[in-house]
């Protein structure tokens, strides 16, 4: 789901390889992504791990951010 309806403070911090990874030189055109676990009580949202998609060039990968955690929704 999109982090950034939940948490519009959320920042994650690109690199220059996270970029090259996806085949991109820039931030635009790019969507970030959070994975949901339903099954707690209430749904977290996973913040650490989020998927950088480019869908133009169906590429995509997991980011690792281990300073944040999962968030209640």
């Amino acid at each position: 789901t999109d982090p950034f309806e939940h948490f519009p403070q959320y920042e994650p911090s690109l690199t220059h390889m996270d970029l090259k990874d996806v085949g991109v030189a820039q931030e635009a055109n790019l969507i970030v992504l959070a994975i949901v676990d339903v099954n707690r009580s209430p749904p977290t949202m996973n913040l650490s791990a989020p998927l950088l998609i480019h869908w133009a060039n169906n590429t995509g990968k997991q980011l690792l951010f281990p300073h944040n955690t999962e968030h209640p929704l």
